[in-house]
């Protein structure tokens, strides 16, 4: 596997990037900035060096559309770093595609220390997908606060959690 140790951004407009088989770990934290799609598949996500109090492992910018694949990823534990942490795993900001999916992920209990994965917008009309993972601690799974008028399914079949 390749060791990505750096922070990451994404600035490839109307462009699709794809992360496949790559361990994120130290300060590698992504920006996602500006894309049509992104895709992280077989990665890790592991001892991320928390740079703030809510820092956020996978950041996106605000009212971008994008349409975001995160499937067979490990989300491992990211101890804290005096008072700073991994906050969430995904901070879903951007307007969240139609086909957007978190699929088959393994996150262990000390990944994230509030929501593993968070939408805040989308494309009006999107159907997302969160299926399939398995999510060691129940508390900090998945938060759907969407802002404003969107409307958008959401589909959760086959998650698992395990305490």
């Amino acid at each position: 596997m390749t060791v990505c140790n750096k922070p990451i951004t994404v600035n490839a407009s109307n462009g699709i990037v794809i992360f496949d088989g790559i361990d994120f770990t130290g300060e590698a934290l992504i920006s996602l900035n500006d894309a049509k799609e992104v895709y992280f598949k077989n990665c890790r996500f592991y001892k991320l060096t928390p740079s703030t109090k809510k820092t956020m492992a996978i950041n996106s910018k605000p009212s971008v559309e994008m349409k975001l694949v995160v499937e067979k990823c490990f989300f491992g534990e990211n101890p804290n770093v005096g008072t700073n942490a991994v906050y969430h795993i995904l901070e879903g900001n951007i307007k969240a595609a139609d086909g957007s999916s978190f699929s088959e992920n393994y996150f262990v209990k000390g990944c994230n220390t509030h929501n593993a994965i968070n939408f805040y917008d989308v494309v009006d009309g999107a159907t997302i997908g969160i299926n399939k993972n398995v999510f060691e601690y129940s508390g900090s799974a998945v938060r759907l606060g969407i802002k404003g008028a969107a409307k958008a399914t959401f589909l959760m079949n086959g998650n698992k959690y395990l305490a």
